[in-house]
């Protein structure tokens, strides 16, 4: 239920009586750019069903999708739907993930050092499924119920992303560089209203969706989800024009002593909600204790090898890392003015803001922190994870937008400025793990403070540029 900033196109490809295939692209806020196929045959089983078969390939999402849906249970106005899926995430947070970016890395991350960026693959290897009824309630309210249950296996592709992923222990998995079969099942009671006039071009009603998730029925997450969602379209100071507002507001946390999952957590920005930051790199940065292996250099500087091979140590520190929010807000405000023909023009306003407001569902366990002072017992570390002054604060974005509808296509393509007056800037200064006197001399130490991003400087950008598909909402 929770992805629905999704925005997609849909283009008729061919239809052959009761069979349906389709093309479809765009940029969604969890596959990022994607394109897609599927297909889809009406009254197969004669049962008024519509089963599709579907291909996803997004910059992060890879997905196999199989589905059942009735719009009818019994002559009530009862939907029913099932889907069967395989999918493959892979998420980094130092590549874009826009349409038409014409460089793959983000530069706001090219200082950093690669093995503290959050980098992660999760695989469902079709063991995924949902289920879901909705019952409506007049022309436009529905009340849903939907039950989800997938095993993944997620598997970090940095030191940092490893270290945090296994030793705040949500599921009993400390000490592992992948978590094997991690078994998430969820209940999504949901109830929806939508008086929109038009879903491709909205003039004047409104949409309120309010779910909340939650999981423990079984497996290894027990968390809970709540989740609003509103849009309100209504006209401007001329008969054409529109003023469109959203608000998305969501919270996520663990309970019976369980954590949220690290790869649960909220991240925002990009074209889907504050369109002047990067896709997904707004997060909250935390040090997280841990350790680190660094080259150890001779007192002149020059690397010190032995037969041939460059000598390293461990040592503790504190990593700096993209830890998620548990609270997130968005708000989209735009004027939209109809030029001529198929032009648009909308000036806009978003603002969001990403913060942890749990702090104890990223602490340490107990037992990953024994053993890491167990092993530098000089270090005094602690389960404690300190958050980055300065980087829960609120993001905005201000520019216009000039969208162009395309014949037979349901989303406008769109090219955007926008300028952020609030933009984080700041230089990360990881707390001293391991003074001087741990090192064998001056150099070793100093190099090993520049790997471990002392002095590492954030600078997002202050204005944007970008080509997109679909509507921000």
């Amino acid at each position: 239920m929770g992805d629905i900033e999704i925005v997609d196109v849909l283009l008729p490809f061919r239809w052959l009586g009761k069979n349906c295939i389709r093309l479809q692209g765009g940029f969604s806020g969890v596959a990022g750019s994607f394109a897609a196929i599927s297909y889809s045959r009406k009254g197969l089983l004669h049962l008024g069903e519509i089963l599709s078969l579907n291909a996803e390939y997004g910059v992060r999402l890879h997905r196999a999708q199989f589905g059942f849906d009735k719009s009818s249970l019994f002559g009530r106005p009862i939907e029913i739907s099932f889907t069967v899926y395989g999918q493959r995430f892979d998420y980094n947070l130092g590549r874009d993930s826009s349409i038409f970016a014409f460089q793959p890395n983000i530069p706001e991350f090219s200082k950093f050092y690669p093995e503290d960026l959050l980098n992660y693959v999760s695989y469902v290897n079709g063991q995924g499924f949902t289920a879901s009824g909705r019952y409506r309630l007049g022309d436009h309210a529905r009340f849903g119920i939907e039950y989800s249950y997938d095993v993944s296996d997620i598997r970090p592709q940095t030191s940092a992303t490893s270290q945090f992923y296994t030793s705040i222990n949500f599921s009993g998995a400390f000490g592992a560089n992948e978590l094997n079969g991690v078994q998430t099942s969820k209940v999504i009671p949901s109830f929806t209203y939508n008086s929109v006039d038009s879903p491709a071009h909205p003039t004047h009603g409104a949409a309120i969706s309010v779910w909340t998730e939650i999981a423990g029925v079984s497996g290894d997450v027990n968390t809970v989800e709540p989740t609003v969602d509103v849009k309100y379209f209504h006209p401007g100071f001329r008969k054409a024009d529109v003023i469109a507002f959203h608000l998305h507001g969501r919270l996520i946390t663990g309970y019976g002593g369980s954590p949220t999952p690290p790869f649960d957590r909220f991240y925002i920005g990009g074209e889907n909600d504050v369109r002047g930051f990067d896709s997904w790199t707004v997060s909250p940065t935390a040090y997280l204790p841990g350790y680190a292996t660094v080259q150890v250099f001779n007192s002149d500087g020059t690397p010190r090898t032995q037969k041939g091979v460059d000598v390293t140590m461990s040592i503790p520190a504190y990593l700096p890392v993209s830890v998620g929010g548990d609270t997130s807000v968005v708000t989209n405000l735009e004027y939209r003015i109809p030029v001529r023909g198929p032009f648009t023009l909308a000036l806009f306003t978003d603002a969001g803001v990403n913060r942890v407001t749990f702090q104890d569902q990223i602490q340490l366990s107990p037992a990953s922190i024994d053993i890491l002072n167990s092993e530098f017992p000089q270090a005094g570390l602690s389960g404690h994870v300190a958050v980055q002054p300065g980087s829960e604060k609120v993001r905005v974005s201000s520019g216009a937008e000039l969208q162009v509808r395309v014949p037979k296509v349901n989303a406008p393509l769109r090219f955007y400025f926008a300028y952020n007056p609030s933009a984080y800037r700041s230089v990360l200064n990881p707390p001293i793990a391991a003074t001087a006197s741990y090192f064998p001399n001056l150099a070793t130490y100093e190099n090993a403070l520049s790997s471990l991003g002392a002095n590492t400087p954030v600078r997002e950008r202050l204005c944007m540029l970008r080509f997109s598909i679909g509507r921000t909402f």
